[in-house]
């Protein structure tokens, strides 16, 4: 089925109507196939930062947010972190990380019933001690740890991709790698950091390239307008 299609128009500036003239120029397509790429990319971004403004505020999960922002939970996760910003509920946190939380908070807030909930979650967690021997990490934690991050590493695999090779979340290896890989590894991890780096930036290039192509398509039914006007339609 095909979406009915709105008009629409915005007033430029007589500098931002030359500009947009010359951009639609040098790349050969219509100003209108232009402004539709630059609608298009602006919501995607606009929409996008609202998901991360109502989950930082705690007034939506990862998932919700994800869902508002039109991405899956783990793109939206990794997008967050992108931010610095951590999505703790994407995330297997391990038993002494809670623990700990639970005490720090207890002793910021004076709170006894915190405390009590501490004392409660020690008693029920099991000992990471018993299965790591002191070291806070499992063996079989560790393991899985360092075949991903070699995996990455040597396949330039994506998080997603390497999740689904090891049968685990994206948001499991992304933890696996930023959190756990340094104490293993640290030359790993720089190598890694690098192989990320680069998927990141090859993925936004492919991104905006795959935009730009898809109203390159649309240009023969948007013909070039005169730059004449100050008036710009969005069809």
């Amino acid at each position: 089925m095909t979406r009915a299609k709105l008009g629409k128009s915005v007033r430029l500036t007589r500098d931002e109507a030359e500009s947009l003239a010359r951009l639609a120029q040098r790349r050969r397509c219509s100003e209108a196939a232009l402004l539709k790429m630059f609608v298009a990319e602006g919501l995607r971004e606009a929409w996008l930062d609202e998901a991360i403004l109502v989950y930082t505020k705690g007034k939506a999960s990862v998932d919700a947010a994800a869902e508002l922002a039109g991405l899956s939970p783990d793109d939206f996760a990794e997008q967050l972190e992108l931010r610095g910003i951590l999505a703790p509920d994407r995330f297997d946190v391990p038993a002494t990380d809670v623990l700990q939380n639970l005490r720090h908070l207890a002793r910021e807030w004076a709170d006894q019933r915190l405390a009590d909930a501490a004392a409660r979650y020690r008693a029920d967690a099991p000992n990471p001690r018993a299965r790591t021997g002191g070291r806070g990490m499992s063996e079989h934690v560790s393991k899985r740890v360092l075949e991903v991050s070699e995996y990455v590493a040597r396949t330039h695999a994506t998080l997603r991709d390497a999740a689904a090779v090891f049968g685990v979340s994206a948001s499991t290896v992304q933890r696996d790698i930023r959190e756990r890989l340094p104490a293993l590894d640290p030359h790993l991890a720089a190598r890694v950091k690098r192989v990320l780096e680069t998927n990141r930036a090859v993925r936004h290039i492919r991104g905006g390239e795959s935009t730009r192509q898809k109203y390159r398509e649309d240009r023969s039914a948007s013909p070039t307008r005169p730059p004449g006007g100050t008036m710009a339609d969005v069809g």
